[in-house]
């Protein structure tokens, strides 16, 4: 079995970089959303993998406090750094590869429609 290595953080809900997995700090405010974050990090590889884009859209962990999710990011907004495909962390830029092919993809989507539109 691996060894799990956890840091805290004050920006972002979770992240997996890695063999590190980096927690907010108010997760343990809570124990069940927690839980089922680290479950759903778990899944992931230490290195990104096309799998690993596939974890992030199942979910399946996240199903049953997608209350206590969402709650999260409204009262800790700073976790919202989550969905962004570029942050800083400890002065080194972070790039994200699964936030970057979903971005990627929302804009591609809505060019597409807009292209749509204009036809």
């Amino acid at each position: 079995m691996k060894k799990q290595h956890f840091q805290q953080t004050e920006w972002g809900i979770a992240c997996k970089i890695g063999k590190v997995t980096y927690l907010n700090k108010n997760l343990d405010k809570y124990p069940k959303l927690k839980e089922a974050i680290l479950n759903h990090e778990k899944e992931h590889s230490d290195t990104y993998r096309l799998r690993d884009v596939w974890v992030d859209l199942n979910g399946k962990h996240l199903a049953s406090v997608k209350k206590e999710y969402y709650m999260f990011f409204l009262r800790h907004p700073k976790a919202l750094v989550t969905f962004l495909p570029v942050w800083k962390y400890n002065n080194v830029l972070v790039f994200d590869p699964i936030m970057i092919f979903m971005w990627v993809l929302c804009f591609s989507f809505i060019f597409l429609l807009k292209f749509i539109g204009n036809l």
